[in-house]
């Protein structure tokens, strides 16, 4: 069985190279197109180096398995226009959406 996410409870497991160095890709094209676009991965967690991209206008995190997405980007987040949450079992968006002053 190949796995894409973390484990259950605190159990983490490894993520397959293959799947690691596309999702690597994903957020590198992220910089040059101001669009991030990381949905049906099957993340539980949104990877570190995504909090460090800088000038997003557009993000899509639909179908993954986040239950609550923490917003920790700060003034990075200010220029998203466009947040895609779809079927993420969400049950909360934390109190850091209002730093996204432009979303439509």
């Amino acid at each position: 069985v190949k796995v894409h996410a973390s484990g259950i409870g605190d159990e983490c497991l490894e993520l397959e190279p293959e799947f690691r160095d596309r999702l690597a890709r994903k957020i590198q094209d992220s910089e040059a197109s101001s669009s991030l676009e990381l949905q049906l991965l099957n993340l539980q967690a949104i990877p570190e180096a995504v909090y460090r991209l800088e000038g997003l206008k557009n993000v899509d995190l639909s179908r993954n398995n986040f239950s609550v997405v923490p917003l920790e980007w700060g003034e990075n987040l200010a220029s998203v226009n466009s947040l895609y949450l779809k079927s993420c079992r969400m049950r909360e968006i934390g109190p850091d959406i209002q730093i996204m002053r432009n979303v439509v």
